[in-house]
């Protein structure tokens, strides 16, 4: 129940993870590890590091930050000091490539890459799997919503189901690792609670048994990001 991005927060900077609420959700430190989580997990190189974090880059902005290259590298490998995993991943990968050039989900979606050997090719392998599953299982979870995927692993998932339709649930959007929903103000906090059991997909990954954490945030606009949180 911890947030990803400011547990790494406190790794780079040396703060105990036990203290990563006292890191704001929109503050800098946290953005730059998020940064870190999603480049530097798939092997990306101190200037491509360095490039995406300044593209972000708000000279009128106080808080906003531009890396220099020896900034970049000596973040990047504090980042690699905190995942000493991620070398055995890439790894893993790589021999996979070298067997058929095919990657499978844990669902079972198969890909392979054709192009040529190299950096490039590598580092979208080492996105496949976890990129590829999350958007799997979003959109399981909104089939799960909609009563078209058996959510076995709820209890009374049918009537969760005809529950939100009685109070007039409708689908708008998926953006990869998010759905949008809309309902009626008076059934928003009844309809919170269901969404967030059958938008689950629990799988299984080298042995482990995993469920994604979900949270969800209400509010008028999607697009105004004036959203409040209010429920995991």
């Amino acid at each position: 129940n911890k947030d990803v991005h400011r547990v790494t927060a406190c790794l780079l900077t040396g703060l105990p993870t036990s203290q990563c609420e006292q890191i704001a959700k929109g503050s800098t430190i946290r953005d730059l590890a998020k940064v870190c989580n999603h480049e530097l997990n798939y092997d990306a190189g101190p200037g491509q590091f360095q490039l995406t974090v300044n593209e972000e880059y708000d000279p009128d902005d106080p808080d906003s930050v531009k890396l220099d290259f020896a900034t970049a590298k000596l973040t990047r490998d504090k980042y690699l000091q905190t995942r000493p995993a991620l070398p055995n991943y890439w790894e893993s990968i790589r021999a996979q490539l070298k067997l058929n050039r095919t990657l499978v989900t844990p669902f079972g979606r198969e890909f392979q890459f054709l192009d040529q050997w190299g950096h490039e090719l590598l580092r979208r392998a080492y996105s496949y799997i976890p990129q590829a599953t999350v958007g799997e299982i979003t959109n399981y979870g909104i089939a799960q919503v909609h009563g078209t995927r058996p959510a076995e692993h709820v209890e009374s998932a049918e009537s969760k189901v005809d529950d939100l339709r009685r109070m007039g649930l409708q689908f708008l959007l998926q953006v990869h690792d998010s759905t949008v929903w809309q309902v009626p103000d008076e059934s928003v906090d009844e309809a919170i609670p269901h969404l967030l059991q059958l938008l689950e997909v629990p799988f299984s990954l080298n042995g482990y048994n995993l469920v994604i954490p979900i949270e969800a945030a209400k509010g008028k606009s999607w697009y105004s990001k004036e959203m409040d949180e209010v429920g995991k």
